[in-house]
């Protein structure tokens, strides 16, 4: 889904803070000034590019959210009361599950190249400190108070956002764990949404990260990280050039010498839950990870490198010595800073 013409056609807004006992479901729609739009749809362009965005698809059609979403596809003027639905089963699941933030709710349609899409972004409230004006016995004074009930800024990171497409109900999803009965859980696909979700693209490039690892660990030198500095290359060069990680990719040039590690290293992967071969990713923010390579020693050093400089031999050596430590050279420095 591309992000370029946002086009906000319906927008409410519901309070839901636990404080107050009961939600504060709005009877009318907001006004779509150009502030309000730009600030709605800014954190849209951002939810779109965010790394933990995952995908979603409701378990069955008798979900009660996949026909709530029905129903706003056949009618639009049903926009309020399936916002309203929305938020009160928001409220519920805030009393079931005791640290949910307090925020509010904001609904609203939004086209995207002429496809249809229902949004719901909670905005969890901060803290944050205002000026007060008070007018006093002896003139005026200026005071500092503390406001519990900010609204993140269109700079801020959402932590709660569903996008639901109105033609073949697909969501994208971004949520958070949160405590019921002892154990972290997820609030929005399992109880509001009555959905299953896959793991985001930052999280299946993790578990890539993670069976790499173990696979080096098992069958080579823990002291040789070549591997690892080459899986990494490669997650790098393939976040710049397509936003797609190519597993096969990773598989043939780090295990490719040894057909039978690659083959049990794809085994690994399919079975901790990866099965396509391509992943898309959305890692604007975290794609300098895959551009470095940090070394820490027994010996309490610390080295910092681009994944390019491991195999540039004017600035780095790692000398195998006979002992079976591990020596490292670091060559051409002009300075130290």
């Amino acid at each position: 889904m591309k992000s370029d013409d946002i086009f906000i056609r319906k927008l409410v807004v519901h309070i839901l803070d636990k404080n107050i006992g009961l939600p504060v479901l709005s009877d009318l729609e907001l006004s779509l000034t150009s502030e309000i739009s730009e600030f709605i749809t800014k954190h849209i362009r951002k939810v779109l590019k965010d790394a933990s965005l995952k995908e979603a698809k409701f378990i069955n059609n008798e979900c009660q959210a996949q026909k709530l979403c029905g129903k706003l596809k056949e009618d639009y003027s049903s926009f309020l009361m399936v916002t309203r639905k929305f938020a009160s089963k928001f409220f519920e699941q805030m009393n079931n599950f005791i640290d949910i933030s307090n925020g509010d709710l904001a609904c609203c349609l939004f086209e995207i190249s002429n496809k249809k899409y229902y949004a719901m972004i909670k905005f969890n409230y901060k803290e944050s400190y205002i000026h007060q004006v008070k007018n006093v016995e002896n003139g005026t004074l200026n005071t500092i108070i503390k406001q519990k009930t900010v609204l993140p800024n269109d700079n801020q990171r959402v932590e709660e956002f569903v996008i639901i497409n109105l033609d073949d109900f697909s969501i994208k999803l971004l949520e958070k764990k949160f405590d019921k009965d002892g154990s972290k859980q997820f609030y929005i696909s399992n109880e509001i949404l009555e959905c299953t979700s896959d793991l985001s693209g930052k999280d299946k490039v993790k578990v890539l990260e993670k069976t790499t690892k173990e696979m080096v660990s098992k069958y080579f030198d823990d002291s040789d990280i070549s591997k690892i500095v080459e899986f990494k290359r490669i997650v790098s060069e393939n976040i710049n050039d397509s936003s797609v990680v190519d597993v096969h990719e990773i598989a043939d040039t780090v295990f490719g010498d040894i057909a039978e590690v690659r083959e049990e290293y794809i085994k690994q992967i399919q079975k901790n839950g990866i099965s396509e071969k391509k992943i898309p990713v959305n890692f604007d923010q975290t794609r300098n990870v895959y551009k470095k390579q940090k070394i820490v020693t027994d010996t309490g050093i610390e080295i910092n490198l681009l994944v390019d400089e491991f195999t540039n031999k004017d600035k780095i050596e790692f000398i195998n010595n006979e002992d079976g430590t591990v020596s490292i050279l670091l060559k051409n420095i002009k300075e130290f800073k």
